[in-house]
């Protein structure tokens, strides 16, 4: 029989995490070009560090809901959910009431109509 261990369960979550951080880097990278095309590697692995932590407080642990978070990190600033512009999404983030998806749909709306009345 085989037996993992904690600290191999412990090396093999780190390898995961350090992996999922040099996607999510790829993609941001991809995907928003202009705003971090002026970041060193180092710079943008701190950024990817930040949010993946800051997503993990509100329970985003997904990729999906993690790169989904990041979006709203690119549009709102690392604040996202703290600073004024997007105290809406605190009400939102800080729910205990609400899996990780519904956050994220939730989130995806309330931006949406945020969206509509800026433009008015």
């Amino acid at each position: 029989m085989l037996v993992i261990t904690s600290y191999q369960k412990q090396v093999l979550q780190e390898a995961m995490l350090k992996q999922f951080k040099r996607s999510m880097v790829d993609f941001l990278r991809n995907r928003h070009f202009d705003y971090f095309k002026d970041f060193d590697p180092e710079a943008m692995h701190n950024y990817v560090s930040a949010g993946v932590e800051q997503a993990k407080r509100y329970g985003l642990t997904k990729r999906g809901e993690v790169r989904a978070f990041f979006g709203f990190l690119v549009s709102y600033g690392t604040e996202f959910g703290i600073n004024e512009e997007s105290s809406w999404a605190a009400n939102i983030l800080n729910r205990d009431n609400l899996t990780s998806s519904e956050k994220i749909q939730f989130l995806d709306q309330a931006d949406l109509k945020q969206q509509r009345e800026n433009i008015k």
